[in-house]
C-alpha cells in the first residue's frame, strides 16, 4: 500500500543554464517539474517545494514531508493556508507538514522589489502605483497556455523587457512548466493553482528580491476565492522575502483611467490569452473585448495601439460570461456607459451576453442534474482536447 506522503527533491541543471529541476513525489505519482531563466538567481527552497505540492497533497490527502530548514513564518502560514484551501474547496483534504527545523529565512540586505508583471490591466496599474518602489519586472513563461508556444512567448517577453528599459528597471523571464502538473491534479488554474505556482517561483527568486507585489483583480468590494487573494498571499510570506497583494481599491475601469495617463502602459496593454501571431491582443475574445470596453469607457480605445479601434455589438452580445467572477467586470461595464446611442447599444449587448451566459449555466445545471454520467465524461473530454482543469463554477465539484 503506497504511503499517503509528498515528498520532493531539487537540483540545478547539469548544463548550469539557470534551470531548477524538481521531482515531486505525491504518493506513488512522480512529476519532473522545471523553472529556468538567465536573468536572475534562483534557489531551490523547502518554502518553494511546499507551495508547489500542497494543492496536489490536498487532493491526494498527504501529508508533506520535508527534509531541512523551513522558514518559522512560513511553516505558521502554511496552517492558515490550509484553512482557507479547505473552506473554498471543502472536496480537499487537510494536509499537514512533517518532519523539518523551523528556521528563519535570511537572504541579507540590499536585494530588489519585484512585481509579477504580464502587461495586463491588473499589473499594468499596480507597476504604475507603486513604480518608486519596483525595481524587477517578473514574467512567468509557461503560466498562460500559449506562453511556451514560441513566438506567443517571444512577444510577451519583449514587451516585458521593452517595458522594463523604458522605466529604468530589470526584468526577470521565467520559463516553466508548472501548469501542466496542477491540471493533472484536475485542479483549475485560475480559481485555485495559479497562486500557489506563482508564490513557488517568487520563492525561487527570494536571493534578488525581498518583495513581490502581486496585482489583484478584484476590490474590496467583491472579494471571491481566487488563486492569489489578499488572505492568502501574506501568509507565503518568509522573513527573507514578503508577498504583497495591491490594486484592491480601484475598479478595472479605475485601472484603465490611471493606465490612460501613462502612453508607455497603452503601448504595451496586453490582456489576450491567445494573440494571433505579430500582435499582443486578439480583439474578439472575452478578455480583449471587456478591456475594449473598459478603454472605450475611459475616451481613449482610438489612442490605444494594441487594440482595434471599434467595438462591435454583435461580437460583444456572442461572449460567453464563464462565471460569476466574470460576470462582475460585466455590470461594471454596464453601470459606467453613458447614454450615448453606441453606448446604449453596447450596454444592451452586454446585456445579452449575460442573459445568454445565463442561459448556458442552466442547461448545465440542468444536465449535470438530470444526466450526472454523461455530463461528467463530456466535461472530462471538454477539458482534455483543451488542456484545463475543471472550475467548480462552471462544471460543479464533481
Amino acid at each position: 500500500m503506497t504511503e499517503a506522503v509528498t515528498r520532493f527533491a531539487s537540483r540545478r541543471s547539469a548544463n548550469d543554464d539557470g534551470r531548477i529541476e524538481i521531482d515531486a513525489h505525491v504518493g506513488s505519482r512522480t512529476e519532473h517539474l522545471f523553472v529556468k531563466t538567465g536573468d536572475a538567481r534562483i534557489e531551490p527552497g523547502n518554502e518553494a517545494l511546499v507551495a508547489l505540492t500542497v494543492l496536489p497533497s490536498m487532493q491526494a490527502g498527504n501529508e508533506i514531508q520535508i527534509e531541512g530548514p523551513i522558514s518559522a513564518l512560513f511553516r505558521a502560514g502554511f496552517e492558515v493556508i490550509v484553512d482557507i484551501y479547505s473552506m473554498w474547496r471543502p472536496d480537499l483534504k487537510r494536509s499537514r507538514l512533517r518532519g523539518g527545523a523551523m528556521a528563519p529565512r535570511d537572504a541579507g540586505s540590499g536585494r530588489g522589489v519585484g512585481i509579477f508583471f504580464s502587461g495586463g490591466v491588473d499589473s499594468s496599474y499596480t507597476l504604475l502605483k507603486n513604480l518608486e518602489d519596483i525595481t524587477h519586472l517578473i514574467l512567468i513563461g509557461g503560466f498562460e497556455k500559449s506562453s511556451l508556444s514560441g513566438t506567443a512567448f517571444s512577444s510577451a517577453a519583449g514587451l516585458v523587457k521593452d517595458a522594463a528599459r523604458q522605466l529604468g528597471k530589470r526584468a526577470i523571464v521565467l520559463e516553466t512548466n508548472l501548469r501542466p502538473f496542477f491540471s493533472s491534479y484536475r485542479l483549475p488554474w485560475g480559481p485555485l493553482a495559479f497562486g500557489a505556482a506563482q508564490a513557488a517561483v517568487g520563492h525561487l527568486l527570494t536571493p534578488e528580491l525581498e518583495r513581490i507585489y502581486t496585482a489583484g483583480g478584484h476590490t474590496y468590494s467583491h472579494l471571491i476565492p481566487a488563486g492569489t487573494h489578499p488572505l492568502l498571499d501574506p501568509n507565503w510570506n518568509t522573513e527573507a522575502l514578503a508577498f504583497v497583494h495591491d490594486g484592491l481599491e480601484a475598479t478595472r475601469i479605475d485601472k484603465v483611467r490611471r493606465i490612460a495617463e501613462d502612453e508607455r502602459a497603452l503601448a504595451w496593454l496586453r490582456v489576450c490569452p491567445n494573440p494571433p501571431e505579430g500582435a499582443y491582443n486578439c480583439g474578439r475574445c472575452e478578455k480583449c473585448v471587456r478591456t475594449m470596453i473598459n478603454l472605450h469607457i475611459a475616451g481613449i480605445l482610438e489612442r490605444c495601439p494594441t487594440f482595434p479601434k471599434r467595438l462591435d455589438p454583435g461580437v460583444i452580445a456572442k461572449l460567453d460570461v464563464v462565471n460569476l467572477n466574470h460576470e462582475v467586470y460585466f455590470w461594471q461595464n454596464i453601470r459606467e456607459l453613458q447614454l450615448t446611442r453606441e453606448d446604449r447599444r453596447i450596454a444592451g449587448a452586454l446585456r445579452e451576453a449575460i442573459r445568454r451566459s445565463h442561459a448556458k449555466r442552466r442547461a448545465r445545471e440542468l444536465a449535470r442534474a438530470l444526466l450526472p454520467g454523461p455530463y461528467r465524461l463530456g466535461r472530462g473530454i471538454y477539458h482534455r482536447l483543451r488542456g484545463t482543469a475543471p472550475d467548480p463554477q462552471t462544471d460543479g465539484a464533481g
